[in-house]
């Protein structure tokens, strides 16, 4: 095998390790996408968890107000009884805005973090294409 022979298969396996690392650079980008974007649903699925338990455990609590106002002979929901579940209902209702908040917060942290390793792996792929480009330009 001549010199020029060597040379000519020394650029092309570096023209394919190239390619290969770009082509495994931009699947790592898209898995790192997919996996922020089931991290978000994940966190609202617990969203929507909490959502059911809040609610639920409101739920009972009307239903306990309302049965021991009925057995001190309190009409249901008149006076003190309303106040307390009113407040009871006030308090879910912010506990379920922070919440909403907090997950968005997290989603969108989540979908940022996605992005900034997806840009890096592509960006790792591109350095590695130029570099072999730059060693072939430079063995020629």
């Amino acid at each position: 095998m001549t010199d020029g022979q060597q040379q000519g298969m020394f650029s092309t396996m570096y023209a394919i390790n190239s390619i290969l690392q770009l082509s495994g650079a931009r699947s790592a980008g898209k898995m790192a996408m997919r996996e922020s974007k089931l991290e978000g649903k994940r966190l609202n699925l617990q969203s929507l968890s909490r959502e059911a338990d809040r609610k639920e455990a409101l739920a009972k609590a009307m239903a306990t107000a309302n049965a021991a106002s009925g057995t001190r002979g309190i009409a249901a929901f008149e006076g003190s009884p309303l106040a307390v579940l009113d407040r009871l209902e006030r308090d879910v209702d912010k506990d379920q805005e922070r919440d909403d908040f907090m997950t968005g917060l997290a989603k969108t942290t989540s979908k940022y973090r996605g992005r900034t390793r997806k840009a890096g792996y592509q960006s790792q792929g591109a350095q590695s294409l130029i570099s072999s480009g730059l060693q072939l330009m430079e063995s020629q």
